[in-house]
């Protein structure tokens, strides 16, 4: 277990959200000078954003999707649960 890293599951119960483009990492650094980044992949290629509108834009997306995930324990039980299910089935 890694206490720096959460795991959410995001349920299908919750609709459409934002960043359902693809995929994207918000990458912030600890040096105030070096401002945050995004990096969104695509099915083809892979960009890197830097203008600070839109760096917030993904800012808001993740906090979206972190709002309507499961919390962290939520998201531990149901995946336990996804687990021992699978497991039923062999």
């Amino acid at each position: 277990m890694r206490h720096n890293i959460d795991v959410q599951v995001l349920p299908y119960e919750a609709g459409e959200y934002l960043g359902m483009e693809g995929a994207f990492t918000v990458l912030d650094f600890p040096e105030p000078k070096d401002t945050p980044i995004v990096h969104v992949e695509t099915a083809t290629t892979s960009l890197f954003l830097e203008r600070s509108e839109e760096v917030e834009e993904y800012n808001v997306a993740f906090g979206n999707l972190q709002g309507i995930a499961l919390s962290t324990s939520r998201s531990a039980k149901f995946i336990s649960g996804v687990a021992e299910s699978l497991e039923k089935r062999t």
